[in-house]
């Protein structure tokens, strides 16, 4: 566990970071490039669209193949579309739509990643050692999430074509590649059956959740919460022709977000919620909405931040 550890914060931290370096980038590239707030939407939107798609499959590949094998998989495709996106940038051949087909295809990727990162842990974890583990994985998503964003704005200034961007892609996609080559197998391994994963696997998975009203009321209503209430895609917009900022502001922008799911989870561990967790739920969402109507109003960028 002591090599293992390492070895996965390090492949961990550096996916997650290329998936938020690619994605807040693109938005700021295609507004840059077409002006179009509808084509930011689409932005957002590809992301979820292969998660959608692949969603009957991810948790089947996890469980079923060696994960190791996976993420060096996946990190190779990454490593290979970063290639890709620093050979259209050098020509100059850059377009709105490599960029949407990168963004697909990253997230794509980022479904088999995410998926089995989070099954993998207790795999190469002893029981007594998992918690502590589990900490320092949060922590280290928790950091991708906040330097990533700010780091992609920097660069775009340095170089708007956004070819430093991509080389810091695939520098981390090789980072990844090198720190899984470090990473030894646990030696009890349960076999796995390589079968197909079958519709009648994914129905039952529904199934089950639409059963649990608990769980289905709380992912309904996370959904309503996502589609209707996310501000993430006109952040270009209103960092540009509201708060007269540049891509770093952005960047910072997307960060702060980052930021505030770290200090309300912080908050949440010490005041653990007991009792009403559905009216806090819908209260928390209530709360969101009227937040971000109050950002609408707000052209100073130290209180948008905020």
């Amino acid at each position: 566990m002591k090599k293992n550890l390492p070895a996965y914060l390090v492949s961990s931290t550096s996916t997650l970071a290329l998936f938020y370096l690619v994605t807040v980038s693109a938005l700021w590239q295609v507004y840059e490039l077409s002006g179009s707030v509808a084509q930011l939407g689409l932005v957002t939107l590809f992301p979820f669209v292969p998660a959608l798609l692949l969603f009957p499959w991810l948790g089947q590949v996890a469980d079923r193949y060696p994960k190791r094998q996976i993420m060096l998989i996946t990190s190779g495709l990454s490593l290979l579309v970063a290639i890709g996106l620093m050979v259209l940038s050098g020509l100059g051949t850059m377009k709105v739509g490599w960029i949407f087909l990168a963004v697909a295809l990253v997230s794509s990727i980022r479904s088999y990643e995410a998926t089995t990162l989070a099954s993998w842990v207790p795999e190469w974890t002893p029981p007594s050692e998992l918690s502590r583990v589990l900490a320092l994985v949060a922590c280290s998503k928790q950091v991708a999430k906040i330097a990533a964003p700010v780091l992609s704005g920097f660069l775009l200034i340095i170089e708007p074509s956004g070819r430093v961007v991509y080389l810091v892609m695939g520098a981390l996609a090789l980072t990844s590649l090198l720190s899984l080559s470090l990473f030894t197998p646990a030696r009890k391994r349960r076999l796995r059956v390589a079968v197909a994963p079958t519709p009648k696997d994914t129905w039952e998975g529904l199934r089950y959740v639409r059963q649990n009203e608990v769980l289905f009321g709380a992912l309904l209503l996370d959904l309503v919460a996502g589609l209707l209430g996310g501000f993430t895609a006109i952040i270009p917009v209103f960092a540009k022709e509201i708060l007269h900022t540049d891509a770093a502001g952005a960047g910072a922008l997307r960060s702060m977000i980052a930021i505030g799911s770290l200090l309300g989870a912080a908050g949440l561990a010490s005041f653990p919620l007991k009792n009403h967790l559905g009216r806090c739920l819908v209260q928390s969402v209530t709360a969101l909405g009227v937040v971000t109507l109050v950002l609408a109003h707000v052209n100073y960028f130290p209180l948008a931040a905020v």
